[in-house]
């Protein structure tokens, strides 16, 4: 099992790529596709699939040059079933679906990695526009949450502390998953800034 984390785009957007046996993935491609090529080269693995956690222009910016260069399968939340599992060498990717931050909000559960996209950051969350949308990412926090605790949490951007994290350390230290109730959830929301500026949170 192998992955590369590759840090560009145009938030400090992380991208992946994944591997097992002689087959890889890479997931939220950038624009810039030879990193993914170079990589795999050297690993010798090929590409299989292109997965996307959601749609949103920074993390699919490379979808189709990627796949015109290797004919990967180019996966996102249309073409996936929730809990679906694609066999990525002698193990399988899951995709979990996390509506929230976007509707087509997908996490991808590998080996013992948790690619949660803009779902779940390091001790912080994705945004949402409405309290609607609140709602449904709150319960999907709560399922990410089902993990075991040693599970690592890859997010699709650097905005936290550290650039990776655990279940574990983020039910006790992300204060959006201290909240107890919706309620609390979507008041944390409201008043964020109040609260990183209080806290001393970039």
């Amino acid at each position: 099992m192998f992955l590369a984390t590759f840090k560009g785009g145009h938030d400090r957007n992380f991208s992946y790529l994944i591997a097992d046996g002689k087959e890889a993935a890479v997931i939220d491609p950038f624009s810039d596709i030879s990193i993914y090529i170079k990589t795999a080269q050297q690993k010798g693995v090929k590409i299989k699939y292109i997965l996307n956690t959601h749609l949103h222009f920074d993390h699919v910016e490379g979808n189709f040059e990627l796949q015109g260069a290797t004919h990967a399968q180019l996966l996102d939340d249309s073409k996936l079933k929730d809990n679906q599992e694609l066999p990525l060498g002698s193990l399988k990717i899951r995709c979990i679906k996390t509506p929230g931050h976007s509707k087509h909000d997908v996490c991808f559960l590998f080996d013992k990695y948790v690619f949660t996209g803009d779902c779940l950051f390091v001790g912080k969350i994705g945004g949402t526009a409405s309290k609607a949308e609140s709602v449904v990412q709150f319960a999907s926090l709560r399922r990410l949450m089902q993990l075991p605790d040693d599970t690592e949490v890859l997010p699709g951007h650097d905005f936290g502390a550290e650039q990776t994290s655990t279940i574990g350390k983020e039910k006790i230290a992300n204060p959006f998953l201290l909240c107890k109730d919706f309620e609390s959830f979507q008041n944390l929301k409201e008043h964020w800034l109040d609260y990183k500026k209080k806290h001393g949170i970039k």
